[in-house]
C-alpha cells in the first residue's frame, strides 16, 4: 500500500490506496467506504447521549488553541450530546500510563508507553482509560491507521 496525502486538509491514507492501480481509478471505491463510515459514525452518536472521541496524538505537538477549538466543534455539531475528547500521546518511559491535566473542561489527555508503533497490551490501555468514562454510550478511537467505533 502506499500514502496519499489530501492536499486540502494534509491528511494522510495509509491503508487506502495499492500501487497497481491509479489514485483516480480507486478513488470512487476510497470515497464510497469514507462516506459509508462517516454516515455510520453519524448514526451511532445520534443513537447516544455520551460520547468520547479519542485522538491519538503523535507528534505530542499539538497546540491548546486547536484541542479547545476541536472540543467546541465537537459540541456545536452535537450540541443536544454529552461530548468528551480524549487525547492519547506516546511516551517513553518506564511508567505504562500517565494523566494529564490540560484544564479544558470535557478534554482529558493519557500518556501511554509504546512499542513497535502499537500501543502494548492495546485491551489494558483501553479498559484503563475506559473505566473512567464508563457512562458513555459510544466511542471513536482515530489514529494513523483508521477509526474503530466501538458501542459500549
Amino acid at each position: 500500500m502506499r500514502s496519499v496525502r489530501n492536499k486540502k486538509t494534509g491528511l494522510h491514507y495509509w491503508h487506502d490506496f495499492s500501487w497497481d492501480i491509479s489514485v483516480k481509478d480507486a478513488f470512487p471505491e476510497f470515497l464510497e467506504k469514507y462516506q459509508r463510515r462517516i454516515k455510520r459514525l453519524y448514526d451511532d452518536i445520534e443513537k447516544a447521549n455520551n460520547v468520547l472521541f479519542v485522538f491519538e496524538d503523535m507528534s505530542c505537538n499539538m497546540p491548546i488553541s486547536t484541542i479547545k477549538n476541536a472540543i467546541q466543534i465537537l459540541k456545536t455539531s452535537f450540541s443536544n450530546k454529552n461530548i468528551n475528547l480524549l487525547i492519547v500521546l506516546p511516551i517513553s518511559t518506564k511508567d505504562e500510563y500517565q494523566e494529564i491535566k490540560l484544564g479544558i473542561n470535557n478534554v482529558y489527555a493519557v500518556a501511554c508507553l509504546k512499542h513497535d508503533n502499537d500501543y502494548s497490551a492495546e485491551v489494558v490501555f483501553l479498559k484503563k482509560i475506559m473505566t473512567k468514562f464508563l457512562g458513555l454510550d459510544y466511542f471513536s478511537f482515530s489514529c494513523d491507521k483508521e477509526i474503530t467505533s466501538i458501542k459500549l
